[in-house]
C-alpha cells in the first residue's frame, strides 16, 4: 500500500512511500492508496492511529494529529 504525506506547512514538502510505519514531522495531509471498504478498522491512542485492513495489513501512524492533520483514503 503506497502512502503520500504532504505538509500542510510547505506542500512542496512531499513524500511517498511504502513503508507500514510512518512518522509525521507536522501537521500534515496522509493520503493512503487503498478504498475504504478495504478498511477493517481504524484505532486511534493519542497521536497514533492504527489502519487495520481486511487483508491482515496494518499501517501506523506516529504524531497524527486530529485537530491539524487530514486522513484521506482514495482507491486506485
Amino acid at each position: 500500500m503506497q502512502t503520500q504525506v504532504i505538509s500542510k506547512k510547505s506542500v512542496t514538502n512531499t513524500v511517498t512511500t511504502d513503508s507500514i510505519n510512518i512518522k509525521l514531522p507536522d501537521s500534515s495531509i496522509v493520503l493512503v492508496d487503498i478504498a475504504p471498504e478495504e478498511v477493517q478498522e481504524i484505532i486511534v491512542n493519542d497521536n497514533q492511529v492504527v489502519i487495520k485492513l481486511k487483508n491482515g495489513e496494518t499501517l501506523t501512524i506516529e504524531n497524527f494529529k486530529a485537530e491539524s492533520s487530514d486522513l484521506v483514503f482514495r482507491a486506485n
